[in-house]
């Protein structure tokens, strides 16, 4: 964007605003073929890179959306929100490309780990790191313990986060844990933050 006329600018603003718009209703072709026209504009930017990225994800398309996650990540520059977002969708990426992806801990797993420690001003997306932590934990390490801890993390970060107090319960269902799960029920009806 550097030495780019002002219309350049708001081209550029006008084209995110339409391609955020395509992502959310999830017309994923639609919006891949925005960011990239983007792209051949605006090359290094690395929002556009990390949308693409996961246009692509979603698409199906696991490598080239590592591939595009990876140059954003480099991009990202010193934003927690930034750096934490593309971290998240690299994780992501690499967890359903599974493998060594998802094996070797230099991927997905140090990808969530970045993007937890780097998502604390945004707590839905820090809820989403923990609870992808969590899977880590559960499927490849195999570490219960951590994985409940994790959950446990992603729901204190964001009551919301369904699927992450799901797998919590189903943890402590496992190893007949019925009185914490009660306590923990109990807790979250009186103050939703304290599970």
């Amino acid at each position: 964007l550097e030495g780019g006329s002002p219309g350049s600018f708001w081209s550029l603003i006008h084209s995110r605003c339409r391609t955020e718009a395509l992502m959310g209703l999830k017309k994923w072709d639609r919006a891949e073929a925005e960011l990239r026209e983007i792209l051949l504009r605006h090359p290094n930017h690395h929002r556009t890179l990390a949308d693409l990225g996961w246009a692509t994800h979603k698409m199906g398309k696991l490598q080239e959306a590592c591939e595009l996650l990876e140059r954003s990540v480099q991009l990202a520059g010193s934003d927690p929100s930034d750096v934490a977002t593309c971290h998240y969708r690299l994780g992501r990426s690499y967890w359903k490309r599974e493998g060594a992806f998802r094996q070797d801990r230099s991927f997905a797993y140090t990808s969530f780990l970045k993007a937890a420690s780097s998502a604390s001003a945004d707590p839905v997306l820090c809820s989403r790191a923990f609870r992808s932590l969590g899977h880590y934990y559960l499927v490849v390490g195999e570490d219960k313990p951590r994985a409940l801890r994790c959950y446990r993390k992603a729901v204190e970060k964001d009551p919301e986060r369904k699927g992450a107090g799901r797998a919590a319960c189903a943890l402590l269902r496992e190893q007949n844990k019925d009185l914490e799960i009660i306590e923990a029920c109990d807790q979250s009806l009186s103050d939703p933050r304290s599970l």
